[in-house]
């Protein structure tokens, strides 16, 4: 999966090591502590499963923080995978901030 978003980002962000710094099976699942896991962290990649097998998540270039505003960049971008293929979009024109949290939910 991380090797079909490799052309949605940058050059610089492709080389880079990736390693998994929180997961439910062994961080819980409180939001809070998402924050906390990964607060040094930037840029991160989300990748959720849900019920049904489907695999979606972000992509965000600032770290996660509960805030009453938006942040990051037009860099940052949701995908989904599908049965052959990844859907990305990234939108350079508007880089004013994706991700926004102001409690217990998060958007980006």
């Amino acid at each position: 999966m991380l090797a079909q978003l490799g052309a949605k980002v940058s050059p610089l962000v492709r080389l880079r090591e990736w390693d998994m710094v929180f997961g439910i099976n062994s961080d819980g699942v409180s939001l809070h502590t998402f924050y906390a896991t990964t607060r040094r962290f930037n840029p991160t990649i989300l990748l959720v499963k849900d019920t049904r097998g489907g695999v979606f998540g972000g992509f965000a270039t600032e770290e996660w923080r509960a805030g009453k505003h938006f942040y990051g960049t037009g860099e940052s971008f949701l995908f989904r995978f599908g049965v052959s293929r990844c859907s990305c979009a990234w939108e350079s024109r508007r880089a004013e901030g994706w991700m926004c949290s102001a409690g217990a939910p998060a958007a980006i």
